[in-house]
């Protein structure tokens, strides 16, 4: 082989590998623009998704409510200032025991607790509320007695940010009764300074907005952070004391799941919640303060209905408000179900039988935590928890109609804030309207009134 063709035959062999390295990069090229190109439309289609759309399809349906500070998402940055300070103060005189099994008071540590006497569900808490604010005016470690026969408190409740199941061990404190002095019973006005007293019996101040706006400790508390006591909601510092105590068990927020289920209401979609106090005759016989309270009259349940009733189709013209230019508004326009709640069978059976479509009642025994005695029922026990269990369904209720009772109030005050909350007797549209306002949405309704 001559010279001159092993030179020909190297340079052809060079252009042989580059134009086959030119061809690889231009492949690999094209790939790498085919996987970019692919990747970008994946992003904007997760992008669109993620924003209620998906290809070919419309936008998904506006929210009809706004519902803000969800007890779920309560933390001590929910609180006002002056108490943050106490729950940093709390903290502080609590310590982890040496086996880690529980929480107790540090030694020397003056204390306050609240101990049961009697009362409902709303006299028991209201009671606790009272005490606590009792604690935080005079620089108390607030303390919860654990025995609410007949169950105890933390099967119900689990402390969030302060630790009121914490133990005592420097003083012997299981005999403590009202001859020796050391418990206070409910006295008015509201007390500033005490001396000498370890515990407050806890059901004896109410209603709230009274012991809240009347006790001085508590203008004081709010004067030193600059507000006046006029321009402070005191169903809000219910509502922060209430979260700052208590976050319901796993066992009362599966039974809760529970009972919707049973029921038949969707917990995923909005939903009324109802509570009708027919009264204590039916636990107490023919006793003058209870047939004061009694709700049986055929005008007071057609009332309560028609409030309940006003508020449903109102919740239903926000959806027709909130979906107006969505071409799926079928889907998310609807009638509210609501879950009704009372301490009356027949009149609960009345109210399903009222409106079958949308009335939704839970199958559970009648139960008073204070006026009902064991004899009755299977299981005491079980019948105070569906107690419990319900009143979580109504405070997490999107909208509730509520009775002049304090379990009623309770689901009022302690739900979303601002809440979306009508006492039965006092429904007009304006009162519904407000109402509605408080999550968001603004509509008119027609008035015949």
């Amino acid at each position: 082989m001559t010279l001159a063709k092993a030179s020909f035959r190297k340079r052809n062999y060079r252009r042989t590998v580059i134009l086959y390295f030119m061809i690889t990069v231009a492949g690999c090229l094209a790939m790498f623009k085919s996987i970019v190109s692919m990747q970008l439309m994946k992003q904007k289609m997760m992008s669109m998704q993620l924003n209620g759309q998906q290809i070919g399809m419309p936008s998904a349906p506006v929210e009809a409510f706004h519902i803000k500070n969800l007890p779920q998402n309560f933390t001590v940055r929910s609180l006002p200032r002056w108490m943050a300070d106490y729950v940093a103060f709390h903290q502080r005189n609590v310590k982890i025991s040496v086996d880690s099994a529980r929480y107790e008071i540090k030694n020397g540590t003056r204390w306050l607790r609240a101990v049961r006497r009697r009362g409902g569900v709303g006299d028991r808490i209201n009671g606790i509320l009272a005490v606590m604010l009792l604690a935080m005016c005079n620089n108390r470690t607030f303390l919860l007695e654990p025995d609410w026969s007949p169950l105890e408190i933390g099967s119900i409740f689990e402390p969030r940010l302060i630790q009121w199941n914490a133990t005592i061990t420097d003083v012997p404190d299981l005999f403590w009764d009202e001859a020796s002095g050391s418990i206070l019973n409910g006295i008015e006005p509201f007390p500033v300074n005490f001396t000498g007293i370890d515990m407050v019996a806890s059901n004896y101040w109410h209603p709230p907005p009274n012991w809240i706006t009347q006790s001085e400790c508590y203008n004081q508390l709010l004067h030193r952070d600059g507000d006046n006591v006029s321009t402070v909601d005191p169903l809000r510092i219910y509502h922060n004391q209430f979260w700052s105590l208590f976050k319901f068990t796993k066992d009362a927020h599966n039974r809760s799941q529970a009972m919707l289920q049973h029921a038949g209401v969707d917990p995923n979609r909005y939903f009324i919640g109802a509570h009708y106090r027919a009264g204590d005759q039916q636990f107490l016989g023919n006793v003058d303060w209870a047939a004061s309270r009694l709700g049986t009259s055929n005008d007071t349940v057609s009332e309560f209905y028609n409030c309940t009733k006003k508020l449903q189709y109102a919740m239903k013209q926000c959806m027709q408000n909130a979906h107006l230019n969505s071409s799926n508004n079928e889907k998310n326009v609807y009638l509210p179900q609501i879950y009704f709640a009372s301490d009356n069978d027949e009149i609960k059976n009345q109210y399903f039988l009222k409106d079958p479509s949308t009335i939704r009642i839970a199958d559970i025994e009648i139960f008073h935590v204070d006026l009902t005695g064991p004899t009755p029922f299977n299981d005491t026990k079980q019948a105070a928890l569906d107690v419990f269990s319900e009143l979580k369904i109504l405070i997490d209720s999107t909208c509730l109609v509520h009775y002049r009772s304090g379990y009623s109030e309770i689901a009022a005050w302690v739900g979303s804030s601002p809440r979306c909350a009508i006492r039965y007797d006092q429904c007009s549209n304006k009162d519904v309207e407000q109402a509605l306002a408080n999550i968001g949405c603004h509509i008119d309704l027609i008035t015949n009134e």
